[in-house]
């Protein structure tokens, strides 16, 4: 969704994001963070000595940053959101190897060759140019360094797209149009730069809701407006007829095996750039 009052009500404050945040941490069906995964096969890869994370949003890769990597290295932490820029600001207050802005993902504001880990995480489909975004990362990523970024497969809530489609049926008499995958783990090596020498690591993700009420506050967080006009956005009747809707249908499917599952899989795609 690259919708512009999408992503401002998505990321304008960090409510939204934190129960998608939450529901990851709670009900992930793989409880490895993915986070750590990638950056633990990175250290594999290479030992950096800083490294840029565009689209950071609450910090989640800078976490796993400072528990797995030397206290030496220096992290640069970018985002076009201004709450998650504040929020960030304040995480980092006490780090001296740490800084964060504002700042564009298609034209980032550093020098070619810069950076050994450059990442781009759970953001490139909210891109209006997904790649220019990857040129850009690639630009400032140093000759030897690492490219990467983490994406859901094209499977990922696959169990949540089909209520929300039945729902729109139900509701509007509508549709869904085939959602376009600007970035996933299936399409994204077409974007990068060196599309023939990015590798792709896969592991089994989703998540198993235990409870209605958890499904529904997943949905809630911004799922629901998948497919509707701005305008259908601020009728109350129709978010009341799409959450009942999907409500009911997770609360009959929970009533029969015990939860709600939302399989899928996600992992990194991810480059070298040569020396030459």
């Amino acid at each position: 969704m690259t919708d512009p009052e999408f992503l401002k009500e998505a990321y304008g404050t960090t409510d939204a994001l934190g129960i998608r945040i939450a529901a990851q941490s709670q009900y992930a069906i793989n409880r490895r963070d993915l986070f750590d995964t990638m950056t633990e096969w990175a250290l594999s890869q290479q030992e950096p000595t800083n490294v840029l994370d565009v689209g950071m949003g609450t910090g989640k890769w800078y976490q796993g940053i400072r528990r797995l990597t030397a206290p030496s290295v220096h992290y640069v932490g970018l985002d076009a959101a201004p709450a998650m820029v504040e929020i960030m600001a304040k995480q980092v207050t006490l780090d001296p190897q740490a800084k964060v802005m504002a700042g564009d993902a298609m034209a980032l504001p550093f020098n070619a060759n810069q950076f050994d880990w450059v990442g781009l995480h759970f953001m490139l489909y909210h891109v209006p140019q997904p790649r220019l975004a990857l040129q850009e990362a690639w630009r400032v990523t140093k000759p030897g360094g690492l490219l990467i970024t983490l994406a859901h497969g094209e499977d990922s809530l696959s169990a949540l797209w089909a209520l929300h489609r039945e729902a729109l049926k139900h509701c509007l008499n509508r549709d869904l149009d085939p959602i376009a995958h600007s970035y996933t783990l299936d399409s994204g090596h077409h974007l990068f730069p060196n599309s023939s020498q990015v590798f792709v690591v896969r592991h089994p993700s989703g998540l198993r809701f235990p409870t209605t009420e958890s499904a529904i506050a997943y949905y809630g967080s911004g799922f629901w407006r998948r497919g509707l006009s701005a305008a259908e956005w601020g009728d109350q009747a129709i978010r009341t007829c799409l959450q009942q809707f999907v409500e009911k249908s997770i609360t009959q499917h929970i009533k029969t095996i015990g939860y709600f599952d939302m399989p899928g899989t996600a992992g990194w795609l991810w480059a070298r750039k040569p020396h030459t």
